[in-house]
């Protein structure tokens, strides 16, 4: 189906958007690929604008970077990968 609106494609990915999405894998199972950063940026705030509830931003890091400046392979071995990348 050939969406023509940034609106109506993400109604057709995530219908309901606009409210509660308690399921699990309801992002897990969607996703809107696009060849172009600032397509991805534009669509990504329009997705989060419809969500309800409150913004959050999490931070990660691909590495742990010592206070000496190097990196600290026994650190990141230490580190589970859900707070990496």
């Amino acid at each position: 189906m050939v969406q023509r609106s940034p609106d109506s494609l993400i109604e057709f990915i995530y219908p309901g958007i606009d409210g509660p999405t308690s399921l699990p894998n309801y992002f897990l199972e969607r996703t809107i690929l696009a060849a172009r950063n600032t397509d991805v940026s534009g669509l990504n705030d329009t997705v989060l604008d419809r969500m309800t509830g409150e913004a959050r931003t999490f931070i990660s890091a691909d590495k742990i970077i010592t206070k000496a400046g190097a990196d600290d392979p026994e650190m990141n071995d230490a580190i589970p990968v859900e707070y990496l990348r």
